[in-house]
């Protein structure tokens, strides 16, 4: 086999593969960053909890016998007033109530402190779409040779700009986006109360986030402090919803990018896998069924001695765990099962590679490879 070595390394990606690829990434570390942020606060409040409940249950140990020596040696009226000069007397009121009040604050210091952290998440999630968002539209005004820039197009909306851009320069159908841009709005909506007003909303804007309040299963409310409505976000949950979003939605914009192209990438990713069998491989798309998850090709090889003429198909489907299933219907070319033991070996190859961005997300897969004559 001449290419032993052909998948070890780094492929050579477009600008285009690698932003979907490194965006993928971005989005991944946060998930971690906020589950992990979140988490140690978690654990820092148990501890001390801890500490607290074991420093209270010491002092009423001993604030209970003498409130048994009390009642013990005591000569009152009734057993409630013995109870209540004996409770005064051993201090047990007072380590009761400077526990609560401890206990209180505790709680209350750190669920300020999670709130902090979750609107400075969720401005920092909306600066990460909009300014990848701004980087993608440069990538595609010169994949796409294109004129018009994105700082052409004026509108204090910069989201709606983008949009607009993605729409009329590079003729992307953002149909199926539009789910995603409500929710975006509502983020944006949420960022800008956060950044330039401290999370504080007047009357007339409580509606904007009545139906996200409702929705939310508590996950984020609305406080009145000091006689101002201000947001609060109560639940990590609802900072991995965004996540999730913004994750799926470059997802599918992704789709829709390729298509747009005539699957530029897509036949890149292509070319580099069935290059694997001769060095002047040509591989051409055929058809896309997203619904389906069916990829088509055709694998065309010009090299002197090893000439061919192939088709491909790709079909990926949910399955138990991530698995792949090879089928080699030619009539006996070598070069097929030379690149079908290579990926038996290193499926990696595929689901992080090949594939990534066009695998169905939050499932796992079964990659069919079936190359025929």
């Amino acid at each position: 086999m001449d290419f032993v070595f052909y998948f070890i390394g780094e492929r050579e990606k477009s600008s285009l593969d690698h932003f979907f690829i490194e965006i993928e990434k971005k989005i991944l570390l946060y998930q971690r960053h906020t589950a992990t942020t979140s988490e140690l606060y978690e654990r820092e409040y148990k501890e001390l909890k801890l500490n607290l409940d074991s420093q209270y249950n010491q002092e009423m140990k001993q604030a209970n016998r003498s409130y048994e020596k009390i009642i013990a040696k005591g000569d009152f009226p009734d057993d409630e007033e013995a109870h209540s000069i004996a409770w005064h007397e051993s201090g047990c009121d007072a380590i009761e109530y400077s526990f609560r009040y401890e206990e209180e604050t505790l709680g209350e210091r750190f669920e300020e402190i999670k709130d902090y952290f979750y609107k400075s998440t969720i401005s920092t999630l909306y600066a990460l779409l909009e300014s990848e968002l701004r980087f993608l539209c440069n990538l595609l005004k010169i994949s796409f040779s294109k004129r018009l820039a994105l700082q052409n197009l004026s509108d204090k909306d910069y989201l709606k700009s983008i949009l607009t851009y993605l729409e009329l320069v590079i003729e992307v159908q953002i149909t199926s986006l539009h789910s995603f841009i409500t929710k975006f709005q509502q983020l944006q909506f949420l960022r800008n109360k956060i950044m330039h007003n401290g999370g504080v909303i007047v009357d007339e804007e409580y509606e904007k986030l009545q139906n996200a309040i409702t929705t939310s299963e508590e996950m984020i409310s609305i406080q009145n402090v000091d006689g101002n409505k201000v947001i609060k976000i109560n639940s990590v949950k609802y900072i991995d919803k965004y996540n999730f979003l913004i994750r799926d939605f470059f997802y599918e914009l992704r789709w829709l990018i390729d298509e747009t192209s005539g699957y530029q990438m897509l036949t890149e990713k292509f070319t580099f896998l069935f290059g694997y069998m001769a060095k002047e491989t040509s591989v051409k798309i055929t058809e896309v069924n997203k619904a389906r998850n069916l990829i088509r090709s055709e694998i065309i090889s010009q090299k002197e001695g090893l000439q061919f003429s192939l088709n491909c198909n790709i079909s990926i489907i949910k399955s138990s765990k991530n698995e792949i299933e090879l089928l080699n219907q030619t009539s006996g070319i070598s070069r097929v099962e030379d690149l079908f033991k290579q990926l038996k070996g290193r499926p990696d190859i595929l689901f992080e590679d090949i594939l990534t961005g066009y695998v169905p997300l939050n499932m796992n897969s079964k990659i069919k490879i079936t190359i025929y004559e």
